[in-house]
């Protein structure tokens, strides 16, 4: 029996690896010859043009441990003419990814890796990896955590300023820093410094400096942090960039926080041998002022009083204490506000008062006592303000009547019996103009013909779009492109890298498909090389390009570039784009 033609194709294409002209290869690369050992580096087996029977065993080594990550599809596409037709010429690429990371330091060899496509058994080649001794990651950065003025002793309630210091070279990048939580303490950000750059020792260092404004709620032997601090290291792998394999980065991203070690402080409890009745609850430095209005009033009229409080410390906690000798006085509860200064150390606080004088008798506001403990000198301190003279006369035992409203013109005399006819006519009004004599009313009767041409043309125009599906492709790219950029620099400055580089390849197939004739999915690295897009580009724009696919690739399988260099990228990308728009199209050549 004779077989059909395309089932005798079918087995070649199988068993003879061949794949319209293109051979079966079965290859493996690492992304570095040479790591620090804990450093985990990428592995890659590439399947060409062919799909492996099962997911090759991972082959065992003392002293690395290979983690598979999962495998991807690519499609290297070509163009060549024949007979003055471009004919597209494709390769399929199944890549394996497997996660290696060593253990100790030395030279190891990992085996071949053996495949089958089909019955058909592939092997690759042996790999050499040497391994270095693991990084010693405080050498590139460290953090430390100190008080303003270096002291070990604090009382309850005394606020004081903390610095939360970050040193690390340039080949760290710096995420942020959570936020801090210690125990028995009440912290308020007060500022971060931008970056810059220190000596210590014999390095230069950049430094990163967070303030706190920090009060302790409770006694005792208590620590300051620690604080942790979000740091990549960034490494330069060693190995060299293979044409190979382009999605390989020749850079090592290495995630390792950075911690402060904790500080010991000791936090003493306010002494209560010596505490004054007129305590208030401040610690710190104060002073005190008081003011009082009106001061010339009748018996049951109210008087407010200001006492502003300023000073360094903490304000948010303090009171006003309740004299017991204004008996002479009929008392509310007083209102308080703080205003801080910018560094949450220092600020005013201001109570106001209302009183009520209760008899005429009254000469003086008395003097007030509000009293601090002052944690430089030890000991408490009292403020005491100076009595202020009060006028007050003798009230008349009843409100006052509400005053009646005057009347200016006399009422008329209500008419009685037959009213006179008038004679003349006396004032008139104008009459209004009618519409049809204003010319705005005249205009309004335009809009719905206006209204009317306006949608007819629209719809003629949109008949002509569909009637030319190039037209219509053309200013739906041009839409998606001016949409796209936007969205670009969102993603850039929110440094999400693989949805960067995802809406990036979309916008370049696009673009370069609508101004081919060919289908987006069709358009890869290869269509660089043809001479329509090689004789209508510059050669500066045609390597941008070039590198933004190159770059996108990378992302694939190696994510993660900085926001900085993100909207670098969606610059360029805008700039090649809009040179990207000036080819002819392909109609017009």
């Amino acid at each position: 029996m004779r077989l059909p033609t395309f089932v005798i194709a079918g087995l070649l294409l199988l068993y003879g690896g061949i794949a319209w002209g293109q051979e079966m290869s079965f290859d493996a690369r690492l992304s570095t010859s040479s790591t620090p050992a804990r450093e985990t580096i990428l592995m890659q087996l590439q399947c060409r043009n062919f799909e492996p029977d099962e997911v090759p065993a991972t082959p065992e080594v003392d002293g690395l441990s290979i983690e598979y990550r999962g495998s991807s599809q690519n499609t290297n596409s070509s163009f060549t003419y024949t007979n003055g037709r471009m004919v597209q010429q494709s390769e399929d690429i199944r890549i394996l990814s497997y996660a290696l990371t060593p253990e100790r330091p030395g030279t190891f060899t990992i085996p071949a890796i053996r495949v089958r496509a089909g019955g058909r058994p592939l092997s690759s080649q042996p790999l050499r990896l040497v391994v270095t001794p693991a990084r010693d990651y405080s050498r590139y950065a460290f953090s430390r955590i100190r008080t303003a003025d270096d002291r070990k002793e604090y009382y309850v309630g005394e606020v004081f300023e903390v610095f939360a210091e970050l040193f690390h070279e340039a080949n760290v990048q710096v995420d942020q820093m959570e936020n801090p939580v210690f125990d028995g303490f009440l912290l308020n950000r007060t500022g971060s410094g931008n970056p810059h750059r220190v000596r210590v020792g014999e390095r230069t260092l950049n430094r990163i400096v967070f303030r706190f404004a920090t009060r302790a709620i409770k006694s005792g032997e208590l620590v300051l942090g620690p604080v942790r601090w979000n740091t990549v290291f960034l490494f330069r792998s060693g190995g060299r960039r293979n044409s190979l394999f382009p999605l390989l980065d020749d850079r090592i991203r290495k995630e390792v926080p950075t911690e402060s070690p904790p500080l010991p402080v000791r936090i003493l409890p306010l002494p209560r041998e010596g505490r004054p009745q007129s305590f208030g609850g401040g610690v710190g430095r104060f002073t005190m002022e008081v003011e009082a209005s009106p001061l010339e009033v009748t018996v049951g009229d109210p008087v407010t009083i200001r006492v502003r409080i300023t000073g360094r410390g903490a304000l948010d906690g303090i009171s006003l204490p309740s004299p017991d000798h204004w008996t002479e006085f009929r008392e509310y509860p007083e209102t308080s506000r703080v205003e801080l200064a910018p560094d949450q150390l220092s600020g005013t606080c201001t109570f106001e008062k209302v009183v009520i004088p209760v008899n005429a008798e009254v000469k003086a506001i008395p003097a007030l006592e509000w009293s601090y403990f002052d944690p430089e000198a030890g000991e408490y301190r009292t403020l005491q303000s100076e009595s202020l003279p009060l006028d007050v006369r003798p009230g008349s035992g009843r409100a006052a009547p509400l005053p009646l409203p005057e009347q200016t013109d006399d009422p008329e005399p209500a008419p009685t019996g037959l009213t006179h006819i008038k004679p003349r006519l006396g004032n008139t009004a104008a009459s209004p103009v009618p519409l049809l004599g204003r010319p705005w009313f005249l205009w309004l009767q335009c809009l719905p013909l206006l209204a009317w041409i306006a949608g007819y043309l629209h719809m003629a125009r949109r008949n002509l779009l569909e009637r030319n599906p190039g037209t219509l492709r053309e200013r739906r790219v041009r839409q998606l492109v001016r949409r796209g950029l936007a969205e670009l620099k969102g993603l850039a400055a929110e440094n999400r890298s693989r949805e960067f580089h995802a809406t990036l390849v979309h916008l370049l197939q696009e673009q370069i498909g609508s101004r081919l004739d060919l289908p987006s999915a069709a358009i890869t690295e290869e269509v660089l090389r043809t001479r329509e897009i090689r004789d209508h580009l510059d050669p500066h724009i045609l390597e941008r390009l070039n590198d933004l696919f190159m770059a996108c690739n990378q992302s694939r399988y190696a994510p993660g570039d900085s926001e900085s260099e993100l909207s670098h990228m969606a610059e360029t990308a805008a700039e090649v784009l809009s040179h990207l728009q000036s080819l002819p199209h392909r109609d017009m050549r």
